[in-house]
């Protein structure tokens, strides 16, 4: 069976769990929601006939999280009343990861380009001779931030004979 070579849990296992054993936490809420509308709307005289959809995280026998993707249909007997569930299972960890790694692949180029555009700005201002007065607190105000933050360090010589030191490993930043 699907559910012994996908989770770890024999058939006769699994049959044991409860509903908050068989789910992690985090999933619980939406499932129990989707069981409610379903049963809520059979209540109003709407009879079930759907079959719902829901990404659920569940646990795998050796402790490790799984996301699944269950299909389900609620059982009714005769008189239109629930008696259980009928369901299948895809194992979709994969994909769930692959989706959070170009999330953060997305984030991260994101970042980057306000980086490119915050320079691009940055060098704009350098070739205004009026704004040369505040290009010096907007470069040192640009360092600190984005130095701070990353894995490098800089220095910037000022007209005046000081200079900004940004250490990012550190996150140590002083004027002299």
């Amino acid at each position: 069976p699907s559910v012994e070579r996908i989770r770890g849990f024999t058939v006769e296992e699994e049959m044991k769990l409860s509903l908050d054993e068989r789910i992690a936490p985090q999933s619980l809420p939406r499932v129990l929601d989707l069981f409610s509308a379903g049963l809520a709307n059979e209540a109003m005289g709407n009879p079930y006939i759907g079959v719902d959809r829901i990404e659920v995280q569940q646990p795998h026998k050796d402790g490790r999280m799984l996301w699944m993707e269950v299909t389900f249909t609620i059982l009714l007997d005769d008189y239109g009343e629930a008696i259980g569930l009928m369901g299948t299972s895809r194992d979709i960890t994969a994909r769930k990861q692959i989706e959070s790694a170009l999330r953060l692949s997305r984030v991260a180029l994101e970042r980057k380009v306000e980086e490119v555009t915050a320079l691009y700005r940055a060098t704009t201002v350098l070739f205004d001779a009026n704004n040369l007065p505040d290009l010096n607190a907007q470069i040192r105000q640009a360092v600190v931030r984005e130095f701070q933050q990353g894995d490098c360090g800089v220095v910037l010589l000022t007209d005046d004979g000081q200079h900004l030191h940004c250490d990012g490993r550190s996150g140590l930043v002083s004027v002299q």
